[in-house]
């Protein structure tokens, strides 16, 4: 079975791009690239006929794709199936290779009688021409696509393929390529020749640096050489210095320790001197008075006899019965007789009288 019109898309410049060809009925797969940057959807546009432009051809519909990703031109990433049946029904599916969004329409092809025909009469054409054209424009509404092909968004994409059938661009391509590969390979022969001079000049050049660096870093090497045991010699002198810093200023803090020793030791001394003194001057007082107090009696108050006794710090009348009396309950009567109106309280640096314990009353329990 032949077609007697080919079936194909538009590319970018309007022009036709057949992909079911008139030599059998078949279903093909086209991989589509993006025409500029970042592009936001794609829009495949289906025409049949036998010209090389779109606007001469019949228009049956297209697939519209939104692009939810970054692109780039010329990046190959939308996939166009086409298939006719025998039927004559036009199935048409595009999708997004990387997001996976896809558009599809199913057209009922007006053309399907002439499959199955050899020739067709005028009148034939022009009944199946305005059938065709009056169901693609049912097909557009039922899938709400624009009513205008021809108001198109400048964001489409269009395809590269290389079935079209003009061998006259591809000799040309050949030729080029062929006259392009002589230039490079006469190109690449000077240059390799050029680039071997180049080399053995740069190679001089280089080699010419490196003996001269080589001489800037042994010289510098010396010089750092020459550094380092200078500031190593200066390091041990300082540390030299610091050693006998050290050791006259520990020398220097023994000897302040020793004399401040030797200070306080003296001052101890004069102070136990001077308590020593003062307690031999106590002690010799105190037994000028023991010895008053043997050789003289004193006639205290009511004209009692009696020895005179020196209240010391410390001293109470409970203990001065105690040594007197042998008794401490003759404290009452002792403070009574020496005037005492307190006989807790008594006062250190006082005298009092001791009368004879016969003179005393002790202390009564039962009044």
């Amino acid at each position: 079975m032949s077609l007697p019109k080919s079936i194909g898309i538009k590319l970018y410049d309007g022009s036709f791009v057949p992909v079911l060809t008139e030599e059998e009925v078949k279903c093909k797969k086209l991989l589509l690239t993006t025409v500029k940057d970042n592009q936001k959807k794609a829009v495949i546009e289906l025409y049949e006929g036998t010209s090389d432009e779109c606007i001469n051809n019949e228009y049956l519909g297209k697939l519209v794709i939104a692009i939810d990703r970054h692109t780039v031109k010329g990046d190959p990433g939308i996939e166009v199936n086409l298939r006719l049946n025998d039927e004559g029904m036009l199935y048409a599916k595009a999708w997004d290779i990387d997001s996976g969004a896809e558009a599809e329409i199913k057209i009922e092809h007006s053309h399907s009688e002439r499959i199955f025909k050899d020739e067709l009469s005028r009148d034939e054409i022009e009944t199946i021409s305005r059938t065709s054209q009056t169901k693609n424009i049912e097909s557009l509404t039922e899938d709400e696509l624009l009513d205008d092909y021809q108001k198109q968004d400048t964001e489409e994409i269009q395809t590269e393929v290389t079935n079209k059938k003009d061998f006259l661009p591809l000799l040309k391509s050949i030729l080029i390529i062929l006259i392009v590969a002589v230039i490079v390979v006469l190109l690449g022969f000077g240059i390799f020749f050029v680039g071997k001079k180049v080399s053995e000049y740069i190679n001089y050049q280089n080699n010419l640096k490196i003996e001269e660096m080589k001489k800037i870093e042994k010289e510098n090497q010396e010089k750092q050489a020459k550094k380092d045991k200078q500031n190593l010699e200066d390091e041990k002198i300082r540390l030299e210095q610091e050693k006998l810093e050290k050791e006259r200023l520990e020398k220097e803090k023994l000897e302040k320790q020793k004399l401040e020793q030797l200070k306080r030791e003296k001052e101890e001394a004069e102070l136990k001197i001077k308590e020593q003194e003062k307690l031999d001057k106590l002690k010799k007082d105190e037994e000028k008075v023991v010895k008053k107090d043997k050789k003289d009696e004193i006639k205290g108050v009511r004209d009692l006899k009696g020895k005179k006794h020196f209240i010391r710090k410390g001293q109470n009348l409970w203990n001065i019965c105690k040594k007197y009396y042998s008794d401490p309950w003759y404290y009452p009567d002792l403070a009574k007789v020496n005037g005492i109106k307190n006989p807790r309280k008594i006062y250190a640096g006082t005298y009092m009288i001791i009368p004879p314990k016969s003179s005393l009353k002790r202390w009564d329990f039962k009044k």
